[in-house]
């Protein structure tokens, strides 16, 4: 299967910045694949690699109404020529949004899970998970296997960055990528952008993570899956100065965070910060209503 699995780091207009002296840069990790895109590969890379699954017949996955995790591996699955399942929290809602769409384009069976049932991980585990030729894989693709594809990341950096900065949902992929720098012995800082307010963000994340990672919180960002009109209008003038498309739910508003720190002073002049684009792009789709009243 053909993956765009080395991508390209270029320059990053950031709107409002021009005299924070701070250079920007992105790696476009967006195109690794037009569904398998971003650190959803990069997590699902060292599993459906691995020797202990190459037999797999069965990938058996979880998430919500609006998960890259569970696109993604709708895509894997069709091109591998593997079965995929998805349990889906709370109800499936009919006509199906484009991410439920793709899925089942791919090819992947979905299965509502109640919002209760959906907690108890473990249960759905051993309900859905039978045989040696099924693979059950967390919400988000968090697994024991994620640092293989961040390990990749880091080796492909080109140059050194003092700053390189990821959106943050679960925190896998900031985790992961902090300590594949760690593991290199690169000195660069990594910023977890929290893309949902602080009360909705892991204590144990908070507590539990590499001295090279800082979490950023900050509620103005609001609950996960929202966006404010300032975030949407930042997002659409960074992707049309940028070519590059941005979704409001994780990577422009970690930008928007991101423009943040610039102006007050946290990246230091003359220094090179990375951003790593982590797809999603489809999460544009969402936002269809408050876009078209910008247009």
């Amino acid at each position: 299967m053909y993956l765009n699995r080395e991508t390209v780091i270029h320059p990053l207009y950031v709107p409002d910045i021009e005299t924070s002296g701070t250079s920007f840069f992105i790696k476009r990790d967006d195109l690794i694949h037009p569904f398998i895109s971003g650190n959803k590969w990069r997590k699902l890379k060292g599993l459906v690699e691995a020797p202990e699954f190459k037999n797999t017949e069965h990938f058996i996955t979880m998430g919500g109404a609006f998960s890259n995790h569970l696109l993604a591996l709708a895509a894997y699955g069709s091109i591998a020529g593997v079965k995929t399942t998805g349990l889906i929290r709370g109800e499936i809602v009919e006509p199906l949004n484009e991410h439920l769409f793709w899925c089942k384009y791919w090819g992947m069976e979905l299965i509502p899970v109640s919002r209760s049932d959906f907690r108890d991980v473990e249960t759905l585990r051993g309900n859905f998970e039978s045989g040696l030729n099924t693979c059950f894989i967390p919400e988000g693709g968090a697994t024991q296997y994620a640092d293989v594809g961040f390990q990749h990341l880091v080796d492909e950096l080109p140059e050194y960055f003092e700053h390189i900065v990821i959106a943050v949902g679960t925190g896998t992929s900031a985790m992961m990528l902090a300590k594949a720098l760690e593991k290199r012995e690169i000195k660069s800082k990594v910023w977890g952008i929290v893309v949902m307010k602080t009360s909705s963000f892991s204590a144990n994340l908070i507590l539990e993570k590499p001295a090279n990672l800082t979490w950023v919180l900050n509620n103005a960002v609001g609950r996960y899956g929202y966006a404010s009109n300032d975030i949407l209008e930042f997002g659409l003038k960074l992707s049309r100065k940028n070519g590059i498309v941005f979704d409001p739910v994780y990577t422009a508003k970690a930008l928007f965070v991101t423009r943040a720190l610039a102006l007050d002073g946290v990246f230091k002049q003359n220094k090179k910060v990375l951003f790593i684009h982590s797809g999603g792009s489809f999460g544009v789709s969402g936002f269809k209503t408050q876009y078209s009243s910008m247009f």
